[in-house]
């Protein structure tokens, strides 16, 4: 690296910084070189704007972010980064809300989607190779394949693929010069596969997309027919349920012979097996499953990826990270014994506590109110003030002490060690003896849930409205446990509501009992439902003067969300509690508990349930009950 010497000129020069020029591995140097900047001062918790990056894409030194913030927070952000110069990186930048091109990628925002298509610059000459040159047949036929290929691949749009491809007659002249016929001498793919041999194009209009591919199906089925000279007939048909539409081709087959029979046969069989590969390959996977806790990836996963000190791992609850990674550490330890029919083991019901988590962190919830916001600030760091943050903590660490209680850490060769806040230590427990003294309850609860899923012989799906006998007791085991953390919590965390605006203080309320309500009906806690269920939660803390369902930059089903919590606890407290034993009463059995599971997701998904709708409702469940709260609790 300090000694690169070259000639230039009959003089003999030493390259004293950077990469030898033309090396081989001067890329993957560049790529290392990069990460170490990257790791050291982007993706690390003392970076105040990382809260702020939602994506983050790098190609050597081109970066692609997407930015939840301002245009002066960004510009402070690269501004600080350019500060760091002792690994001697500049970076410049450009900003645009709607068009933004990176690498061979055009990215758009139209109507509230994403979109993409290919990108050239202005620039480019577009030379690649004479087909007239004496290459290798496959090197010609694999250029026009690998454009195509990558254009299928870019463009989120069918149309503005074909477009790009020179597929229409109309931008044929305009287009195929930049891919479809700039082989000089070759004929346009679209006019026959002959010059291509066996690349069959049947893979050049679909790649990864399914049947989300029109264009393609009608290519295929045209060129299996003119391999025969036969004319297709092309039936368009609606998929029920799907928001697709699949092709289905025929050929008039009077006169065709077997030898061309077994030509369409063979054809047709590869391009059914490639669809197979390309479909299980590249899955369409739908954007709600993308709803991870923000900064997921950069969470510990495992204990041994915390801070580790005199053979005890060292667990900061008050860092966002870390205290994720307690729950992620959770996840991962109970999928031996929890549901693993989706990937990634989302129909886990410890999913409830990250994804709630995940939310406060993502609107502000976590950190000291009257300082959020301020530049450097580092957004990791959760506040021994906030409510939701005291709150959240005994839905956290005692849990996470009651699954070492229960054994799941068992033959673990370090000790693990919960730090202690540096105010307020008196309102919060970080050892199991020391939660024991603040609630055995509570730690008893959590510790029979984890011993409860270990040695269950049975695995749960978790679905709703209907569950079957083994769910509804995971269920029951973990929202009696949660309940109890709330209860220990809320007297404890009671005086840092003044630290809210009215209208946030009285929603922190409003959902605590709320999720009594939630409780009593073993709601299922997955991936997908919790997701689900909070998506109308407010987007942000609320402010003084904030009163749903009259908000006006939130959507109108987050307003009514809002204003339903709110008279729900509020009737509950006029009634002195009544309404919530009104409901436990409907809940004590299972046909009550699937009644109570889907008007809780009727609350949340259907507009035209008013709020006084719901109070009858309960009302009329707990009239047609067939039992009593007495029961409930024994059962």
């Amino acid at each position: 690296m300090e000694n690169n010497t070259f000639l230039f000129d009959d003089v003999w020069y030493r390259q004293i910084g950077g990469v030898a020029m033309g090396t081989p591995v001067a890329c993957t140097l560049a790529n290392l070189y990069v990460a170490a900047f990257e790791y050291r001062h982007i993706f690390t918790a003392n970076n105040p704007f990382l809260r702020a990056v939602r994506c983050y894409l790098r190609f050597v030194d081109d970066v692609f972010i997407a930015w939840d913030g301002t245009e002066r927070d960004f510009e402070d952000f690269v501004k600080s980064l350019n500060e760091t110069n002792e690994m001697n990186l500049r970076f410049t930048y450009k900003i645009d809300a709607k068009r933004i091109e990176f690498l061979d990628v055009l990215v758009e925002i139209n109507g509230g989607d994403v979109q993409t298509s290919g990108y050239r610059k202005p620039t480019a000459s577009n030379s690649l190779l004479q087909y007239t040159s004496y290459h290798p047949e496959h090197v010609k036929t694999a250029l026009p394949y690998g454009q195509f290929l990558r254009l299928r691949r870019i463009n989120s749009s069918d149309e503005k693929f074909l477009v790009q491809a020179g597929v229409s007659e109309e931008e044929r002249l305009k287009e195929s010069a930049g891919i479809a016929a700039f082989l000089v001498g070759m004929p346009p793919v679209w006019m026959g596969c002959q010059r291509l041999g066996r690349v069959n194009a049947f893979t050049l209009l679909q790649f990864g997309y399914g049947f989300k591919t029109p264009a393609w199906l009608v290519f295929c089925a045209e060129l299996l027919a003119e391999s025969i000279g036969q004319n297709p007939e092309v039936r368009w048909i609606t998929v029920p349920g799907q928001d697709c539409q699949v092709a289905k081709c025929s050929l008039h087959m009077g006169d065709v012979t077997k030898s061309q029979q077994r030509t369409i046969f063979c054809r047709a069989t590869m391009l059914l097996f490639l669809w197979l590969v390309l479909a299980i390959g590249y899955p369409v996977v739908s954007s709600q499953n993308e709803n991870y806790p923000p900064l997921w990836e950069l969470v510990p996963e495992n204990l041994t990826d915390f801070n580790i000190q005199s053979e005890k791992v060292i667990i900061n609850p008050w860092n966002y990270l870390e205290r994720m990674g307690m729950y992620k550490i959770l996840l991962n330890v109970t999928a031996p014994f929890l549901d693993m029919k989706e990937q990634d083991n989302k129909k886990n019901v410890l999913w409830g506590l990250p994804l709630q988590h995940g939310w406060q962190y993502h609107t502000g919830r976590l950190q000291d109110t009257s300082s959020s916001g301020k530049s450097g600030e580092d957004q990791t760091v959760i506040s021994v003030k906030s409510w939701w943050a005291c709150m959240n903590y005994y839905l956290a660490v005692i849990p996470f002490l009651g699954a070492i209680d229960a054994g799941l850490f068992e033959g673990f060769p370090y000790g693990i060690v919960i730090s202690q806040p540096n105010i307020s230590q008196s309102d919060f427990c970080c050892s199991i003896e020391e939660c024991r003294s603040f609630s055995a309850k509570t730690m008893d609860e959590w510790k029979a849930f984890f011993e409860s899923i270990m040695t269950s012989n049975k695995k749960s799906d978790t679905s709703v409205p209907e569950l079957t006998k083994e769910e509804e007791r995971v269920l029951s085991n973990l929202w009696r446990a949660h309940m109890e953390s709330i209860a220990v919590a809320l007297p404890r965390c009671s005086d840092r509501l003044h630290h809210l605006s009215e209208s946030e203080g009285n929603f922190g309320m409003d959902w605590a009992t709320a999720v009594e309500f939630i409780a009593a009906s073993n709601f299922p806690t997955n991936f997908q439902i919790t997701n689900d269920f909070q998506t109308f939660l407010p987007k942000r803390i609320l402010k003084e003067g904030d009163k749903a369902p009259y908000i006006p930059d939130f959507s109108e089903q987050e307003n009514r969300v809002l204003a339903t919590l709110h008279l729900l606890n509020k009737a509950n407290t006029f009634t002195g509690g009544f309404l919530l034993k009104l409901w436990k009463k409907a809940m004590c059995s299972e046909e009550g508990r699937a009644a109570g599971r889907k008007l809780l997701q009727n609350m949340v998904t259907d507009p035209n349930l008013a709020p006084n709708t719901i109070i009858k409702i309960i009302i009329e469940l707990a009239k047609n009950s067939a039992c009593d709260v007495q029961k409930n609790r024994q059962n």
